[in-house]
C-alpha cells in the first residue's frame, strides 16, 4: 500500500474498530489479533505516548523497501488511535517480537524461516535475521503459543488502553547459533553466513515489564522453551531436510 493510501488506512481502521463496537467483548480478542496483523511489531512509541508521530518524518523520508513495513503499521495505528479515542474506544496493541514456534499455520514466511536460516543455510532469510540485530541491537524472540496468550489476556483482563511490547527473550545471532549448533548438531550452524564481528550480548533489550505489571506470565522464557519445536516446525514446513 502506497504512503499517501490513508484513506485505505482510514477505512480499514473504522471497519474494524465499528466491527469490535458491534459484536461485543466475545470477540474482542479476534479482533486484537487482526489488528495486530497490521501494527508495528517495530520500537515505536504509542500513539498515548507524547514522542509518538515524531518518527514518521524520518519513516517517510526514507521509504526503501525496509522502511515501507513499519511507515504503514504507524499509520494504521495512528488512524486507529484517533478513530478509538472519538467513539470512546480502549485501543490496546501488543507488538511482538520475533515470533517463533509450531503454529498451525501450513507456510511460514517471516521469523521462523529467519532463525532456522542458521540451520539451513538460506541466505536471504539469514540477511533479514542479520538486519534485525544489526538495526534493532538484539534479537526479541517469543514464542506463538505466549503471543497468542498476550493477546486473549490483553483483551479479557481490561489491560489499560497503550501498546504492550511481547518479547519474553533478547538474544543476539551469536547466542542463537550456538544454541542451534548444540541442540542440532545433524544439521551443522552454517557459519559461512557469518561476516565480520559478532555481538555476543545483545545492545538493546525489549521489555515487556508493562505487560508482565499487567499480571501477564511468559510461558517459553529461554532459547530452549522457545525454540523446542521449531526444528520439527521447520522440518514439516520442508525449510529442514528430514535428517
Amino acid at each position: 500500500m502506497g504512503i499517501d493510501s490513508r484513506g485505505g488506512f482510514r477505512g480499514f481502521a473504522a471497519g474494524i474498530l465499528l466491527l469490535w463496537r458491534g459484536i461485543g467483548s466475545y470477540f474482542h480478542w479476534l479482533l486484537i489479533k487482526l489488528l495486530d496483523l497490521w501494527i508495528a511489531a517495530c520500537r515505536l512509541p504509542h500513539p498515548h505516548d507524547p514522542p509518538y508521530g515524531r518518527c514518521l518524518p524520518f519513516l517517510v523520508s526514507a521509504m526503501s523497501q525496509s522502511q515501507r513495513y513499519p511507515v504503514s503499521k504507524v499509520l494504521l495505528e495512528k488512524e486507529a488511535s484517533r478513530f478509538a479515542e472519538e467513539h470512546g474506544i480502549g485501543l490496546v496493541t501488543v507488538c511482538p517480537g520475533l515470533t517463533v514456534g509450531a503454529a498451525p499455520a501450513p507456510t511460514a514466511r517471516t521469523s521462523v524461516p529467519n532463525c532456522l536460516s542458521l540451520l539451513s543455510g538460506d541466505e536471504a532469510a539469514f540477511a533479514v535475521l542479520d538486519a534485525i540485530e544489526s538495526a534493532t541491537g538484539c534479537l526479541p524472540l517469543v514464542h506463538v503459543d505466549d503471543v497468542c496468550r498476550a493477546e486473549l489476556f490483553a483483551a479479557e483482563e481490561g489491560a489499560a488502553a497503550r501498546r504492550y511490547v511481547c518479547c519474553s527473550l533478547n538474544t543476539t545471532v551469536a547466542e542463537l547459533a550456538r544454541f542451534l549448533a548444540d541442540k542440532y548438531p545433524q544439521y551443522g550452524v552454517k557459519t559461512n553466513l557469518f561476516s565480520g564481528e559478532r555481538l555476543e550480548k545483545p545492545r538493546v533489550c525489549l521489555s515487556s515489564a508493562k505487560l508482565v505489571k499487567e499480571g501477564f506470565e511468559f510461558r517459553y522464557r529461554t532459547l530452549d522453551d522457545i525454540c523446542d519445536d521449531m526444528a520439527e516446525y521447520g522440518k514439516a514446513l520442508g525449510i529442514l531436510p528430514d535428517l
